[in-house]
């Protein structure tokens, strides 16, 4: 049988352990070395594909698969880096970095295939000559030795009788050595038919794993293919009414103007906001990229058609059956069972053939002992050779007998041979058949193999193209916005809306909040007063000193947010009930009034018969006048009410004119209050900036304030109250008092000389170093933002420079007073530290997201550097 190829020979094997290794293990009982078994614990099975032969390596279950492929290469010849290994199903490459054991080998569900990629390389790989072994019969060259004791004799004798059963006896064991060795080549050559018949299908079975393994890769090229098609189909699409629509898009953009409030001297319409000429530009770039990339598109489509196209083929034809590969399997395996049944009667032959062997054996043993007891009766003066002249009859018959049983046994031998003849011709076809397949083979793989490589180009083409695509998208999306601007313009003008709304809202309910507080303070002063007044004077004054104390101020306030919005509110806000309200009040209050002084002129005028009641009438009407809802007494409605009495005297018709004239103004006053609605609201915002702009300076001057209070050292302040505030201004006007009459004194040594003041020095210089490790008053301090800042106009929470003192935070006023000053929140801050507020985390006091009882200090700082 034939080797694989450049199968390697004189080499040690793999396997051979030497007496020193840890792989062995010693029998001290015998001396001999044997493999241990809980390394060389797995047999796995390895089928070239190439030429079908099945190699069986012993491994450890802990062992690689490099490992593996490193066998291989003693066992095929093939070279690690040209080995190609399959396992399955479902067929795919071993992985070389992973263990033996990974891969729940071995299993018999499963097989394991090597490919050589040098052969797969050629375009007409040389087929290998199939010789199948044993071409020839080999009979012994000389008969063995009888191992019987007359054949001795027989040999040694001179009697032609006695040669003559001697030659019987050697033809007929010539016969049985031929036909045991006639039988022993048959069934040698069934084995070798069987061998190749195997190796030819493990050839077929490779085909169908690489087949199953190139299934698997189309079927994941088809699955990164069609969503990326699709997505392309519809960018494609969406692309191309961008290009299309984009002159109407831009003229669109010039007939919407912008809000007044958005609206500059360069800027009037959304087209205004845009750069024009480098849209264009980029215009002229994404037709120019939407051509190119359509084109490589669909030659990458058509790359995909082809590809898919010759797996299906190839697929379909080689998975309908084995004689698609061109390997008739059933019908080699019925030449060997053909030649098994040849095999059959050649094993009985040779039987038959042994049993007239073993038969003629005794015959002739038992006429040589007839014989030689006979001789033996003869006296001893007779030679041998007389004697057996006495025994001819018995010789003489057992020849005849021994003659005609050759003669019955003379065509067994030769019918024999022509049964071996059949099998040696079975076992040649099936050596040409493998032969000839072995081109079948390299090219149903070779086929394979460069299937595989194109759909590697094809991946690696869709790799490139998806890339292409995703930046062709972020061209387009400049032009994108040109469609989307007029949507997000009137997004944008609704958000602002809304904003400024909350603001308000958010306003009024601070507000609101602050009133209910101030209101609640002034319940709870007005029942301490009632205690103090009706039980406190009662009781003495150390029994309880606390009962005197009022409660504390608060003050309810927000940090500035939205300020630097566009002024664009909502058309119809439901603003919260103000002096706009009070005038829609009056309004109605008024028309009500009218509606009553109609009701009275029509009563006085049927009554206007009466003329001595006039004076009473007008009186009347005169008080029901001044007693009507509580309003505006605007001059016209007073006119009207004091000549209604004296109108009795008027006709219809003028009356009619009157009162025409009197609805004509109250429009005209409707109309007039409609604009003082709008002049309010106008002054309503101004008056909303106005009071954000106090807070933030009544924030400022209260820094400032505690500034002056913590130099002067001045205790025990409230600033709270009306009341503190006004003993504050006192202590620090009588400091500024001392502090003026002792600059005027005059020093009592101004006439010593002037020592060096080192304290004072040592002070500055300490003044001078930034604080890290503690903090205290009037220490300089560096705040640095708590993230990393990617818009300068973010607002930003400042954190101390520290070493192993957490949590010092700077505040929220000094943070606004820097941001109203330039306008921008810096990268860092360097101020000196002028009031330290320690503060204890909790639900409701945790303004920066620390773990609830977490104490942290509020450093209010002046600012030493302008940035």
């Amino acid at each position: 049988m034939e080797k694989g190829f450049g199968a390697a020979e004189g080499c040690m094997s793999p396997l051979t352990l030497d007496s020193h290794s840890p792989m062995a293990v010693h029998d001290d009982t015998v001396g001999a070395i044997v493999p241990n078994p809980s390394l060389f614990a797995l047999h796995i099975k390895v089928i070239n594909a190439m030429d079908g032969l099945q190699h069986d390596l012993d491994l450890s279950a802990r062992a690689s698969i490099h490992s593996l492929r490193q066998a291989l290469v003693l066992k095929t010849g093939v070279p690690v880096d040209d080995q190609i290994l399959l396992h399955g199903p479902p067929y795919a490459r071993l992985d070389p970095k992973k263990s033996i054991e990974s891969y729940n080998l071995p299993n018999a569900s499963t097989s394991i295939f090597l490919y050589d990629r040098r052969i797969l390389s050629l375009d007409k790989p040389p087929a290998p000559r199939i010789v199948l072994q044993p071409q020839n019969v080999h009979a012994p060259a000389a008969l063995p030795s009888s191992p019987f004791n007359h054949s001795k004799l027989l040999q040694e004798t001179s009697s032609p009788l006695l040669r003559a059963l001697f030659d019987y006896e050697s033809q007929f064991q010539q016969q049985v050595l031929m036909a045991e060795a006639v039988e022993s080549t048959a069934i040698a050559r069934l084995a070798a038919t069987e061998a190749c018949v195997e190796q030819l299908e493990h050839q077929s079975r490779a085909i169908q794993a690489a087949l199953s393994n190139l299934d698997t890769h189309h079927v994941a090229m088809q699955a990164r293919f069609t969503p990326f098609w699709s997505d392309f189909q519809h960018t494609s699409a969406d692309h191309t009414q961008l290009l299309e629509n984009f002159d109407t898009y831009v003229n669109r953009l010039q007939t919407i103007p912008l809000h007044p409030a958005l609206a500059t001297a360069t800027r009037s319409t959304l087209l205004d906001c845009i750069p024009l000429d480098r849209e264009r530009d980029w215009f002229v770039s994404c037709q120019q990229s939407q051509k190119s990339i359509q084109s490589k598109m669909e030659g990458l489509a058509t790359t995909y058609r082809s590809v898919s196209d010759a797996i299906t083929l190839h697929s379909s034809n080689t998975l309908n059956g084995h004689a698609s590969v061109a390997v008739p399997l059933d019908g080699l395996r019925r030449k060997i069972d053909e030649c098994a049944a040849n095999i059959a009667s050649i094993s009985s032959m040779r039987q038959s053939l042994r049993q007239n062997y073993d038969a003629v054996v005794k015959r002739v043993a038992d006429t040589t002992q007839q014989t030689l007891d006979e001789v033996n009766s003869m006296p001893a003066t007779t030679s041998m050779n007389t004697s057996f002249m006495f025994g001819s009859t018995h010789i003489l018959e057992a020849c005849r007998g021994l003659d005609e049983l050759f003669r019955q046994q003379a065509d067994v031998l030769p019918s024999m041979q022509r049964l071996d003849d059949d099998v040696k011709i079975a076992m040649n076809s099936v050596a040409k058949i493998k032969e000839e397949f072995f081109s079948v083979v390299c090219a149903k793989l070779k086929l394979v193999s460069e299937l595989q490589s194109s759909i590697v180009e094809f991946e690696t083409h869709l790799g490139i193209l998806k890339d292409a695509l995703a930046y062709q998208k972020l061209q387009f999306a400049e032009l994108k916005h040109i469609e989307l601007l007029p949507h997000a313009y009137e997004a944008c003008v609704a958000e602002i809306k809304r904003r400024r709304q909350y603001g308000r809202i958010f306003q009024l309910r601070i507000n609101e909040m602050g009133q209910a507080m101030v209101a609640m303070r002034e319940a709870e002063i007005a029942k301490r007063e009632a205690f103090l007044r009706d039980h406190g004077q009662h009781l003495p004054r150390d029994f309880a000193p606390g009962l005197t104390e009022k409660p504390s101020h608060c003050i309810v306030s927000m940090r500035p947010f939205d300020t630097n919005l566009p002024g664009i509110e909502e058309d119809n806000v439901e603003d919260p009930p103000n002096e706009l309200q009070l005038l829609k009040q009056r309004c109605h209050a008024l028309e009500r009034q009218v509606e009553t002084l109609q009701q009275e002129l029509d009563d006085q005028h049927k009554a206007s018969c009466h003329c001595d009641d006039s004076y009473s009438n007008s009186s009347s009407l005169s008080a029901s006048v001044e007693t009507g809802p509580v309003g505006p007494k605007f001059p016209l409605v007073l006119a009207l009410a004091a000549t209604a009495g004296h109108s009795g005297t008027m006709n219809n018709s003028s009356e009619m004119l009157k009162e025409n004239d009197t609805v004509r103004r109250l429009k005209d006053a409707v109309y007039e209050k409609d604009s003082k609605i709008g002049h309010l609201e106008d002054a309503n915002s101004t008056l909303h900036d106005t009071v954000r702009s106090l807070q933030f300076s009544m924030g400022m001057q209260r820094n400032w304030l505690k500034k002056v209070v913590s130099v002067l050292n001045v205790e025990n302040v409230e600033l709270d109250s009306a009341e503190g505030l006004h003993e504050c201004l006192m202590h620090i006007e009588d400091k500024w008092k001392d502090c003026t009459a002792a600059a005027v004194a005059p020093p009592l040594a101004a006439t010593a000389p002037a020592a060096p003041d080192v304290s004072v020095s040592s002070d500055a210089d300490a003044s001078s170093k930034i604080a890290f490790r503690s903090f205290s008053y009037n220490d300089l301090a560096l705040f640095l933002p708590t993230f990393a800042p990617t818009d300068v106009n973010a607002p930003k929470i400042y954190l101390a420079f520290h070493l192993g003192c957490p949590n010092r935070f700077l505040s929220d006023e000094s943070i606004t007073t820097y941001y109203q000053m330039n306008t921008r929140y810096p990268e860092y801050i360097l101020g000196r530290i002028v009031f330290i507020d320690e503060r204890v985390a909790s639900e409701r006091d945790n303004p920066y997201r620390l773990i609830a009882g977490t104490t942290f200090f509020v450093l209010t700082v002046t600012f030493l550097v302008d940035f």
